[in-house]
């Protein structure tokens, strides 16, 4: 089969971490991958040359139509991700003729989660009707978590018999505790204080990811214990959270992005203080590492950790606090939760979420039957 991947970028981040994971395993399974991309990023294009046959890349918003239809009258079958690789990918498979197959990474369009986006309302609107008014061009759905799955057959009026959930995946081969430095070799690259509990986060820097609350908790916990706090990853958010943190007088560093092996090998816990996730990538890569989390109970996170996580309300920085405090002074709690999360994350490695992922298409292509238009 000759897949074609269309996504916005390949920036750093969990949906474009997810669709790397995915493309060596599909390669591995006799899949010709293509893949065309909209913007900038190339957070992981070291990792997808390896295993796509032909790619575009960044090709911009002029090009981005005529591109991807292209490509796509080339290939079996279009997979998209994203909003804008959503409309532009199934509406360049409608032109070719060839069936579309979208990952849905977001429940953003439920109006429940509207207020967690800091996005302007026009184009918040201009988007979701975009993608309400393409999704009856698209053949099936992968939605990352029950919530976005919801999202789009409540919200969005694509029929329940059309989407299935199947999660995000992690590259166990990579998130292996034994594989990278030493604990001792990553917390000196990384500058943390001898002797400290660090708490870290892998995240772009934006608001929905709840990260002020995470700086207010390790300030509190921080008057009585020696812990800091290491956010890696950039975006707009920063120079906001950097005035926050001198502000408090927090110890908390921001250091940009950063290798996020070497992040989790140095630290004690991960924390994940989000208001609205897809699934979080990034928890199920510290979850392999058998690193003890800790993450607000917002149903994404609470459907990907289970009871393997520790769990404090969104919104609540005295509340993530006591919950922090809580696993610093609990070392067979934390051991505990490390030990479960290494085991749950075993449910989601590349290689069985690319079967099934490969698997869902073909079912869906043969049921369409031969040479059938979408």
């Amino acid at each position: 089969m000759r897949l074609l991947h269309v996504t916005n970028s390949l920036a750093p981040s969990g949906a474009e971490r997810h669709l790397a994971n995915l493309l060596g395993p599909l390669d591995a399974l006799g899949v010709e991958n293509h893949l065309v991309t909209f913007f900038p990023g190339n957070g992981f294009e070291a990792t997808v040359r390896r295993h796509v046959r032909r790619a575009e890349l960044a090709v911009g918003r002029l090009r981005a139509l005529p591109v991807a239809a292209r490509m796509a009258r080339e290939a079996d079958a279009v997979h998209t991700q994203l909003a804008y690789g959503d409309i532009l990918g199934r509406c360049a498979a409608a032109v070719a003729r060839r069936p579309s197959f979208t990952t849905i990474q977001t429940s953003a369009w439920a109006a429940s989660n509207r207020a967690a986006l800091a996005m302007d309302p026009l184009r918040y609107n201009a988007f979701r009707l975009a993608d309400r008014l393409t999704a009856p061009l698209g053949a099936h759905f992968f939605a990352v978590s029950t919530r976005a799955a919801r999202a789009y057959i409540d919200d969005l009026g694509v029929p329940e018999a059309r989407v299935e959930v199947l999660a995000n995946s992690v590259d166990l081969e990579a998130f292996d505790p034994s594989r990278g430095p030493s604990r001792e070799e990553a917390r000196r690259a990384l500058g943390v204080s001898p002797g400290a509990f660090l708490a870290v986060t892998l995240a772009r820097l934006i608001p929905l990811k709840g990260l002020p609350d995470a700086i207010r908790a390790v300030s509190i916990v921080a008057r009585e214990r020696p812990v800091e706090l290491l956010i890696a990853g950039d975006g707009s958010q920063r120079d906001e959270l950097l005035g926050l943190v001198a502000a408090l007088g927090a110890p908390v560093s921001l250091p940009g992005r950063q290798d996020p092996l070497l992040v989790l090998k140095a630290a004690d816990l991960f924390v994940l203080s989000s208001y609205l996730e897809g699934m979080p990538v990034s928890l199920l890569e510290a979850m392999a590492m058998g690193l003890p989390c800790l993450c607000t109970d917002i149903p994404e996170s609470v459907e990907t950790g289970g009871d393997a996580v520790a769990y404090a309300p969104p919104r609540d920085p005295e509340a993530l606090a006591r919950a922090l405090r809580a696993l610093v002074d609990d070392p067979p709690r934390r051991a505990a939760l490390g030990l479960r999360g290494r085991e749950r994350s075993q449910r989601y490695a590349a290689t069985a979420i690319a079967r099934r992922y490969l698997a869902g298409i073909e079912r869906v292509l043969a049921a369409r039957g031969p040479g059938r238009a979408p």
